[in-house]
């Protein structure tokens, strides 16, 4: 998806939330809504936006590290595809990394650089994260010693898991879904879901009690009338939709 039709997507949609609750006690934002009896503390508007790219990015090549032994490490391991050490844009983390190392983003990626380098940014970024259950070797992956997440290496199967609460479990619910599950007291207005996708129905949004509401590339997903063909059911059918819904999205979803 390129960032024009991601933000075309996004017009569609009036809110989003999504995001973890597997380890809720070390997120401040799960931490606010345990503390709070499932209320997410303050009046204000809050939306959490996640875009999962389904494995769509080439991760070892968007942060690098610059340090003469971790270059000479990454160049070795990635041969032809190692971008040039002159080219990665120069990070200035207001925290030093853990091992004290430096990295530097992708020549791409300017406008994330910019970002990251402000005074008082908004961005961070989380490595060495994935499905696996623990820390393992390719040894004790043969050995079968050390348990791993089901269908390790098909990357269908690791792009549900990566959107599951638990990477030892199958029981498609999502971190999404079971975080809107965690705050839905805190929305008062139920009349549309705090759950929202604009890329269509996944296992990230599933939850116990809250359903998402679905958005795609045409606007909302649709459900079709038992008989469309007749034109005097359908005809008085808007009629009563565009006399008794008043939102907008509701219109919309209803026709």
């Amino acid at each position: 998806m390129k960032r024009r039709e991601f933000i075309q997507r996004a017009l569609c949609a009036t809110a989003s939330s999504a995001l973890f609750t597997g380890f809720a006690g070390k997120l401040s934002l799960a931490h606010a809504a345990a503390t709070a009896g499932g209320r997410l503390l303050g009046n204000d508007y809050r939306a959490l936006v996640c875009v999962y790219l389904y494995g769509g990015n080439d991760a070892f090549n968007m942060l690098v590290p610059t340090s003469t032994a971790g270059y000479a490490e990454y160049q070795a391991a990635r041969g032809e595809l190692a971008l040039p050490l002159g080219d990665l844009l120069t990070l200035n983390p207001s925290v030093a990394p853990v091992g004290n190392g430096t990295f530097g983003l992708s020549p791409s990626m300017p406008l994330l650089r910019n970002l990251f380098n402000q005074a008082q940014s908004p961005l961070a970024i989380t490595t060495n994260v994935g499905p696996l259950l623990y820390p393992i070797t390719k040894a004790q992956y043969q050995a079968g010693s050390v348990p791993v997440p089901a269908q390790l290496f098909s990357h269908s199967d690791q792009s549900v898991t990566w959107q599951q609460n638990r990477a030892d479990a199958q029981d498609r619910r999502g971190w999404g879904g079971r975080l809107a599950d965690m705050f839905y007291q805190t929305n008062t207005n139920q009349q549309l879901s705090m759950n929202i996708s604009i890329d269509g129905e996944n296992v990230f949004q599933a939850g116990d009690n809250v359903f998402p509401y679905f958005v795609g590339q045409n606007g909302a997903e649709g459900i079709d009338l038992v008989q469309p063909w007749n034109p005097e059911r359908r005809a008085a059918f808007i009629a009563l939709r565009d006399a008794s819904l008043q939102n907008a999205l509701q219109r919309q979803f209803a026709s």
